[in-house]
């Protein structure tokens, strides 16, 4: 059987090749006498295309007897005789082989290149398909976290501590009121709306950036720290989330956050604290102003973007951080809006709504040093450091009580480089810092002006000191 079977891969043997030449003169006959080319290719032993018959019709008009004649001699098939009989064996032993494999036994055995392809199909004329192995599964050895999950899992575990700081709770609590008339999902039972709420904080546990990614998200992850049997789909969160907008949720949350931040950062110690609220804390915190880029068909207030150093439209950001470097207060402002102008409503909204601490001192950067925002800073009572650069002041004689400078920091030979002043209460305070690397030119001796000059004179002081650099 094998033998049979073998023997239908090797080339035509020349009976075989006579028997087509004798069909083709048939067909070719049949033709002359009148018939159809569709009826002679159907009486035809040998199964032929209707396009070569009209090609055997049109050579046999052009060459004569000479169109009959077998043109196509083929290759010799390599996978036969003693290497099929040998291949079918080992392949229903050995079930689950590769080709490849085959490829290189075949190759040691027989010293015969064959491809995988053509084994592939000799393999699928024979029914001798590759059956995979079953493979056991391995039981996990700890807790693993896929490549690329991470931050999905730090968000989970600041969620877990937003939850015991009770965030979650006062995120619920400064939801707005449904609107009139009542419109779902914001005027929704109290379950629907915390569920939303906490679909939207936990996008980021899920791998998810927005709630447009809910479009094709089909886990059951969000689903389960919701609550839900499945997850809310886009259409529903972003119709919630324009309803909160709508209802100046952003104001609520905001300052519900810089509260939740104080409090827990910042928290009353005493109960006699507790008891007088009029005794507010102290605080010391840095005020930072940033422009982040925003890209939209609409126009919007542009703002020169420090981090790109270009002018585009975009929002102002206005933080402000403790002395340990938590963040206090967040709000957002438009573009054009500068530190000085929002900074005293920002401050009076955060002391406002914290209730149990005042901003007693402000580090602020040069761009707040304005006099109204000073004087206005100054009226209330608090205290500003900033830093100047060397062309807003003439020397040290533009401070009144300054004292001597301490060593800031040093080199690596642990020479002085930089001083500071010492901490001392000014009603206006401002941090200076002396830097010894720097050099100033001095001014020229006008008795000294005729006297040649030296030969380095037209190079820089950097430069004159090229040694020390290496």
């Amino acid at each position: 059987m094998r033998e049979a079977m073998a023997m239908s891969l090797v080339v035509a043997l020349p009976d075989q090749r006579q028997a087509r030449r004798s069909a083709r003169q048939e067909l070719v006959r049949q033709v002359e006498l009148g018939a159809t080319a569709s009826e002679a290719r159907r009486r035809c032993p040998v199964p032929m295309h209707r396009t070569t018959v009209y090609r055997l019709l049109k050579r046999v008009g052009q060459e004569g007897e000479q169109a009959f004649s077998e043109r196509r001699h083929g290759h010799p098939v390599k996978l036969r005789g003693e290497v099929l009989t040998w291949l079918l064996d080992y392949c229903q032993s050995h079930a689950s082989v590769s080709s490849s494999e085959l490829q290189h036994l075949i190759a040691e055995r027989f010293n015969l290149s064959v491809s995988v392809s053509q084994l592939n199909r000799v393999r699928a004329a024979h029914g001798v398909r590759r059956v995979p192995p079953l493979r056991e599964k391995q039981a996990k050895a700890g807790l693993t976290i896929a490549r690329g999950y991470h931050e999905q899992a730090g968000s989970l575990l600041l969620l877990a501590a937003a939850a015991e700081t009770g965030l979650l709770t006062q995120l619920e609590q400064a939801l707005p009121p449904a609107p009139d008339p009542h419109c779902l999902p914001l005027a929704g039972s109290p379950a629907v709306r915390q569920r939303l709420m906490l679909t939207l904080l936990f996008l980021g546990a899920v791998g998810l950036q927005r709630t447009w990614d809910l479009r094709g998200y089909t886990a059951d992850g969000l689903a389960l720290l919701t609550g839900r049997t499945h997850a809310y789909g886009y259409r529903y969160t972003e119709a919630f989330l324009s309803q909160v907008a709508c209802a100046d949720g952003a104001e609520r949350f905001t300052n519900t956050l810089g509260s939740w931040a104080t409090h827990l950062w910042h928290p009353v110690e005493t109960a006699a604290e507790a008891e007088h609220p009029h005794h507010l804390q102290a605080l010391t915190c840095y005020l930072d102003g940033h422009r982040k880029p925003v890209y939209s068909d609409v126009l919007l207030p542009r703002g020169l973007v420090g981090r790109l150093g270009v002018v585009l439209g975009c929002r102002a950001l206005l933080l402000l951080h403790d002395a340990q470097g938590h963040p206090l207060f967040v709000t957002t402002h438009r573009g054009d809006q500068h530190l000085t102008t929002s900074a005293p409503t920002f401050l009076e909204r955060y002391e406002q709504q914290v209730q149990t601490s005042h901003v007693a001192r402000m580090i602020v950067d040069r761009e707040g040093m304005a006099t109204e925002f000073l004087a206005r800073l100054h009226a209330e009572g608090r205290i500003v450091v900033t830093i100047l650069q060397t062309n807003q002041y003439r020397d040290l004689s533009s401070f009144s009580k300054v004292g001597s400078f301490e060593p800031l920091s040093t080199d690596t030979h642990g020479k002085v480089i930089r001083e500071e002043h010492p901490d001392e209460p000014l009603c206006l305070q401002v941090a200076l810092i002396r830097d010894l690397r720097r050099r100033v030119e001095a001014q020229s001796n006008p008795e000294e002006a005729g006297y040649p000059l030296r030969w380095d004179r037209d190079l820089s002081l950097e430069e004159q000191a090229w040694w020390r650099d290496g």
